[in-house]
């Protein structure tokens, strides 16, 4: 077996240590990444969703909630003004429970029907 140049033989050692600082701070990197996430494909959440619905067909005013707005029960979060003839008097959307508006579904003014979802909290 015929020896390596001195030149060689420090180019080599050089690569070893260079792969082995890389090897090292990927496996670092990993390490503390995996520590704080979690990844996957198939994520669901579990919890109760909260539709906050139109009681009554009408025109939605005086809506109060955003997404990322918290509810408590029962809090009047807009109004619904009846169409039809005449003065109708104003009908009070409720949130049937507490949690934190993750869809927001209805603009001020929009018309709705009864039972449609206006928000999900």
């Amino acid at each position: 077996m015929t020896k390596l140049k001195r030149s060689t033989r420090v180019a080599l050692v050089v690569i070893l240590a260079v792969s082995l600082l890389e090897a090292l701070a990927f496996t670092g990197t990993y390490l503390l990444y995996s520590r704080h996430y979690v990844s996957t494909d198939n994520a669901q959440v579990d919890g109760d969703q909260i539709a906050i619905n139109a009681p009554i067909t009408g025109n939605v005013t005086d809506w109060k909630i955003d997404a990322g707005a918290a509810v408590r029960p029962n809090q009047v979060v807009g109004r619904i003004q009846e169409t039809g003839g005449g003065a109708q008097p104003k009908r009070a959307i409720r949130s049937p429970g507490a949690g934190t508006v993750a869809a927001n579904t209805v603009l001020d003014g929009q018309y709705v029907v009864a039972g449609t979802t206006l928000a999900v909290a």
